[in-house]
């Protein structure tokens, strides 16, 4: 399950790295965008398998941040 950016902004926090294990609606980053800080949550439970952007990133709506399997 890849999880995406909801809007254009810059990564301010990578809360997870390769190999944890998160829970469903666990917050797994946070997106800054016009100086509001968005929390993103993971859709689902499972272990992180793939961290595709860092902190500092900018990311378009829809880039994929990370993949849980």
């Amino acid at each position: 399950m890849e999880v995406k950016a909801d809007m254009v902004g810059i990564v301010n926090k990578m809360l997870v790295k390769v190999g944890d294990k998160v829970e469903e609606n666990q917050q797994v980053a946070a997106v800054e965008s016009m100086k509001m800080v968005v929390k993103v949550p993971a859709p689902v439970s499972g272990t992180v398998k793939e961290v595709k952007i860092g902190e500092g990133d900018f990311v378009q709506e829809g880039d994929v941040l990370i993949v849980i399997e």
